[in-house]
């Protein structure tokens, strides 16, 4: 068996095989100098890291997508081919309330919804508006009094029926 840097590794003493090797051919044969550390980045040498940095940018770009795309927005109701939306602001002893009511039909769509009415009820009290036409958007402003709601929650609730369709729309109070 001969060897590339020289003598023999395995030598038989007495009916055994001895493993020998020379110290200074191991040394020789290293590819890097002892004592030199190998450049390395902190990234390159842990993978894992690298698949759990991907991993919390992956959640972080879908949760700003839910955010600004998927979550319904507060105070907004969908009936229908009909979008309900609101805003309530307090003055003095009063609440001050807007319902934007949009119309999502097309306007050569051949099956209005019948009857064109929508009815609200805020606190036992009705309030019966025209829907907008195919495309449009109507605007149902009213006053109520300060202490008709539930003040703890700061939300007033309006149950909402277009037609067959009904539905309730929960809408902040704001004190601007």
């Amino acid at each position: 068996m001969n060897k590339p840097l020289g003598g023999d590794e395995i030598r038989e003493q007495g009916g055994r095989k001895v493993f020998h090797y020379d110290a200074q051919e191991r040394l020789a044969m290293r590819s890097s100098q002892p004592g030199v550390p190998k450049k390395t980045t902190w990234l390159r040498g842990n993978r894992s890291l690298i698949i759990t940095l991907i991993d919390i940018v992956i959640v972080v770009i879908l949760f700003i997508i839910y955010l600004v795309f998927l979550r319904p927005m507060a105070g907004t109701e969908k009936l229908g081919p009909f979008t309900v939306s609101g805003s309530v602001f307090r003055y003095d002893d009063e609440l001050l309330v807007s319902l934007s009511i949009v119309s999502r039909e097309k306007p050569d769509d051949p099956s209005p919804v019948f009857p064109r009415h929508v009815t609200l009820t805020v606190q036992n009290e009705e309030i019966v508006d025209l829907l907008p036409g195919p495309g449009e958007s109507e605007t149902v402003r009213f006053r109520l009094p300060d202490g008709s709601f539930d003040k703890n929650g700061e939300v007033l609730r309006i149950a909402i029926q277009i037609g067959t369709e009904t539905g309730s729309v929960s809408i902040p109070v704001s004190s601007e």
